[in-house]
């Protein structure tokens, strides 16, 4: 699997990038304003890059389509986790562009 460089969420192109710090510690942030996804690029895990990187683009979802019983980083999170295990135990239901596997 890799992390796209652009993802599109609701009609909208996001550019995803990956930095060497986003502030208070966090892994990522997503301003939808400038339409980005912002990625810490830290030494560690592809598993917890990618549970970000999902973690982000919910975010979008919930913003773009309005209030989904997703507004806490919590439920966020566990949806962002079980997504990354559907990714990796179903690679022929999820293999197209962007994902690579």
């Amino acid at each position: 699997m890799i992390i796209p460089d652009k993802i599109k969420i609701g009609g909208h192109q996001y550019t995803v990038e990956l930095v060497p710090e986003i502030e208070r510690e966090i892994l990522g942030r997503v301003t939808h304003s400038s339409a980005k996804i912002l990625l810490k690029n830290a030494e560690g895990a592809f598993s917890i890059l990618f549970s970000t990187f999902l973690h982000e683009v919910i975010h979008s979802i919930n913003f773009l389509y309005g209030p989904i019983n997703l507004n806490h980083d919590e439920s966020i999170n566990r949806l962002a986790e079980a997504l990354y295990q559907i990714f990796v135990d179903n690679p022929e239901i999820f293999k197209g562009e962007g994902i690579v596997i």
